[in-house]
């Protein structure tokens, strides 16, 4: 008979929730209610419905307002508002927790306490002229070393590890642990910054942490800590990990990146990318090398060609006459130099007189010509029974191959 009993007074956790949820229901003090508080955790959500906690200095609570009650308010939620709320408190039957069901909201401000406090800090030392985008420093293009400065728990360096060794295996990574959210957080920040600037080889530094409200992310918004990024003889790359919201230590840092995982890219250069960069370049070096080389043998052939070359001679006496006539008409001051200048065409006369094919022609070569009047420059190129013309300074002759013989 006890255990009957017993059995009848144990209750499931559907019962006693349900219960509960009948007492907050018939309780007058608890209907009708309001409530202030600041904002925080709040995201906003695609159905439409808001989800926060309301909180002040020592105590938080759920919220929810559904669409048809949110869609009234006026103006847009945000983190840190503070706001002043009627509605009931109920239960959340399916984990149990309390919370309060808003119908209305009025805001009472535009920010809460933290937010001014943000906004102060900024302001003074934005005129202070320590956010002065002159005084950034670029990234390093190609670090050995990075330092960082975040939880060594958390998801954040891992992240930060799985991209720069997929980018770059060669890159180090030296973690300074330092803990991202609470209070003390700011200093330990602070001595990770100056303990990897005291180290040798570091190239760049990332701070930062996951994400999260204003009060976890507020530790970044430390005065302290921005004067020691501006300090730091290390380029400093900001990831705090939120994507609209900016902290202090944003503004301070040389760079913002908005996730760990894109500060990881921008300091670890793609190997990959800077491969494929380096073929490219020596491929375009090869090509315009053999197009120069081509070009030049095209060029030397048709100047061997050309009937240009036989008046070489007759267009530099000409220039040299020209160059007498000048000397003639000009001051005796500028003689000297024209005399150089002459003995210098003379040395060109000579040159150009060695490559005159007629001039060749006179030292005892001959020049073999084929049917279309081509030179035949090896032996290479020459068929038993070919005809051809032998070409002499003085004279032509017919002849014809009767074979050849190649020496190399």
């Amino acid at each position: 008979m006890l255990k009957d009993l017993m059995e009848q007074m144990c209750l499931s956790v559907t019962q006693l929730n349900d219960y509960v949820a009948g007492l907050f229901q018939r309780d007058e003090a608890l209907n009708g209610l309001l409530i202030a508080g600041e904002v925080s955790s709040f995201r906003p959500n695609a159905s439409g419905h808001l989800y926060f906690t309301l909180k002040d200095e020592n105590a938080a609570v759920r919220c929810v307002m559904f669409r048809s009650y949110a869609a009234g308010i006026g103006f847009k939620l945000e983190n840190g508002m503070k706001v002043r709320c009627f509605g009931s408190v109920t239960l959340y039957k399916k984990d149990g927790q309390y919370q309060l069901n808003l119908r209305s909201m009025e805001k009472i401000d535009d920010r809460g306490e933290l937010y001014q406090r943000y906004l102060e800090i900024k302001e003074r030392l934005e005129q202070e002229g320590l956010f002065d985008p002159s005084k950034k420093r670029p990234l390093p293009q190609y670090p050995r070393r990075i330092g960082v400065v975040t939880s060594p728990t958390g998801a954040v360096i891992r992240d930060i590890i799985t991209v720069s060794r997929r980018r770059n295996p060669g890159v180090d990574i030296l973690l300074y642990p330092a803990k991202v959210q609470g209070a003390g957080s700011a200093q330990e920040i602070i001595r990770g910054i100056q303990w990897l600037n005291e180290r040798d080889g570091v190239d760049v530094l990332i701070v930062g942490r996951g994400g999260g409200s204003m009060e976890d992310l507020f530790e970044f918004n430390d005065e302290a800590l921005a004067r020691t990024i501006r300090a730091s003889k290390i380029p400093v790359v900001s990831a705090v990990g939120h994507e609209t919201d900016f902290t202090i230590a944003d503004f301070a840092a040389d760079v913002r990146a908005a996730t760990p995982s894109a500060a990881a890219e921008l300091c670890s250069p793609d190997m990959a990318a800077i491969l494929r960069m380096v073929r490219m370049e020596m491929n375009k070096a090869r090509r315009l090398v053999s197009g120069r080389l081509e070009e030049m043998s095209r060029r030397t052939d048709a100047l061997t060609r050309s009937a240009a070359m036989h008046r070489s001679e007759s267009l530099l006496s000409e220039y040299t006459q020209r160059m007498d006539y000048a000397q003639r008409s000009l001051g005796k001051d500028t003689l000297t130099v024209l005399s150089r200048a002459s003995a210098q065409v003379d040395s060109l006369i000579k040159r150009l007189s060695g490559l005159n094919p007629q001039e060749v022609l006179s030292r005892g070569y001959a020049a073999i010509l084929d049917e279309a009047q081509q030179p035949i420059l090896s032996a290479k190129e020459v068929t038993m029974g070919q005809s051809a013309k032998v070409v002499f300074a003085d004279g032509r002759a017919e002849a014809m191959f009767t074979g050849s013989i190649l020496e190399n």
